[in-house]
């Protein structure tokens, strides 16, 4: 009789895993951000183990320790816009004040206003 192939040998697709430990976003060591999901209370909470920092949000039963983190990640972010902007309004209005108490006391019009 004919030889027997031999079975092609059946190969497991490596599902990839979503990170549970995270790059910290203020101290920048990486492995260094934690995350610890309370069912009971349906809190997620995030730790830095070296600088400290910490996060604490609501979250559902289908939430995962990437989807605390971009949450944090996204917080942050707006907070930082959010301080950068004032911070740029703080220099606006600091610049007008000096430019107002400079001026001289004519109302702001300088003596040559092309009449002669």
């Amino acid at each position: 009789g004919k030889r027997r192939r031999a079975a092609k040998k059946v190969v497991k697709k490596v599902r990839q895993t979503v990170a549970k430990v995270f790059k910290c976003l203020f101290c920048n060591h990486e492995a260094a951000v934690t995350c610890q999901i309370d069912i009971k209370t349906m809190t997620g909470k995030l730790e830095c183990g070296i600088c400290g920092a910490k996060f604490q949000t609501q979250i559902n039963t289908l939430t995962e320790p990437i989807d605390i983190f971009t949450e944090w990640l996204d917080e942050t972010a707006d907070l930082q816009a959010e301080a950068a902007k004032n911070l740029v309004n703080r220099v606006n209005n600091r610049q007008a004040t000096q430019l107002a108490s400079s001026e001289p006391s004519s109302g702001g019009r300088d003596s040559d206003d092309g009449e002669e």
